[in-house]
């Protein structure tokens, strides 16, 4: 959590009593005081942040103004991605803008150049295509789900119809609050506890027989440990809200196929990719196979504009294109196999190659 766990959580548990009072008077203005609270909080958490934001959220809400007529194409839509310009060109040449040089020496460097700024832009484009087709204007739940600082970090990708009018629950009983504590509790734990600890087992474990392949599935344990707790906290804090966020994770580590893993990992980055890139990328080429590939090499990039990401995407996209043929050879072999035996080192071969491509990606130089 930017603002550290407790702060948050005893920000959000106020704010959520205070919700509830002012929805008495209408969800409009309780949203309203809600979106008001999270710009107060990003300004605590780092002022420049809380400025990139509401650049990017204006040049969303200009691109919609322009684009709400009709008579231009949608796929102009995808200017809002203008905003990872500045955040990669901080990383890829940091004195190439002298303005900013001043802030990279300060401790919010660490915050603004970091991967929630990229899912803000996601975010951003998600709600833009919401309202350029009318599921949801732009307004205060828009505004309520971009703003909320819980899923600032690592999501989860969605728009603003969690927060609408009509989708808010009406009240939040004793079960929602025992859930929601669970949800923290468990979350803290993974994010705080069990997910260090395994990075430094891991790191200790370097140098010595099979030291390396240790390091390497223990830090793959940990990076899910790591996002699936946050995401489970702020599933929970939302709920606090009556916000239900679509879930994240689906038991990514039971998969049998890299096909599968990407159903059950980042749920809403998969959605987001087939239906964003995926289906109009195969449109356009006519070839399941390229678009998959060219989905996640662009995925990759969007995570960071670099040769170890883009070899993630790559390497991804093409497992995932084998996964969508149908290979005669294979499935010979596995009819000669106990199915217990096929699932098993079907299992044991996802998790290694995404184990492996991760590893590769944290561990290369930048």
């Amino acid at each position: 959590m930017i603002l550290g766990l407790e702060f948050t959580l005893l920000a959000y548990l106020v704010l959520a009593a205070l919700f509830a009072l002012l929805r008495r008077r209408g969800e409009t203005p309780a949203l309203a005081f809600l979106v008001v609270a999270n710009v107060l909080l990003l300004w605590l958490a780092n002022p420049a942040l809380l400025l990139y934001l509401a650049l990017q959220t204006l040049w969303v809400l200009l691109l919609y103004l322009a684009l709400r007529d009709g008579r231009r194409s949608p796929q102009w839509a995808w200017l809002a991605f203008a905003g990872l310009v500045p955040l990669n060109l901080v990383d890829l040449a940091p004195n190439a803008v002298a303005m900013l040089e001043p802030w990279q020496r300060t401790a919010w460097e660490g915050v603004f150049w970091s991967l929630g700024a990229s899912f803000f832009v996601v975010k951003s484009f998600v709600m833009l295509r919401e309202g350029l087709s009318g599921a949801l204007r732009p307004g205060w739940p828009a505004l309520a789900s971009l703003s909320f600082l819980p899923s600032f970090s690592a999501g989860p990708i969605c728009g603003g119809l969690p927060w609408a009018p009509g989708h808010l629950a009406r009240g939040v009983g004793a079960r929602v609050l025992k859930d929601s504590f669970l949800r923290v509790g468990w979350g803290a734990a993974a994010l705080y506890i069990l997910a260090p600890r395994l990075k430094r087992l891991g790191a200790s474990l370097v140098g010595t027989p099979w030291g390396d392949t240790a390091d390497m599935y223990l830090n793959f344990v940990a990076l899910f440990l790591d996002f699936s707790g946050y995401t489970a906290m702020a599933l929970a804090m939302a709920a606090l809200f009556g916000a239900q966020l679509p879930e994240n994770f689906d038991r990514p580590y039971l998969a049998t196929s890299v096909r599968e893993f990407w159903r059950r990992w980042h749920i809403s980055l998969s959605t987001f990719i087939g239906q964003y890139l995926f289906k109009p990328l195969v449109r356009r080429t006519g070839s399941r196979w390229l678009g998959v590939t060219l989905a996640f090499m662009a995925t990759g990039l969007w995570h960071e504009v670099s040769w170890r990401y883009l070899a993630w995407g790559v390497a991804h996209g093409l497992a995932m294109a084998a996964s969508l043929r149908h290979w005669p050879a294979w499935e010979a072999l596995k009819a000669r196999m106990p199915p217990p035996v096929v699932t098993m080192f079907c299992w044991w071969l996802t998790m290694s190659f995404v184990a492996s491509v991760s590893y590769l990606v944290l561990k290369a130089p930048r």
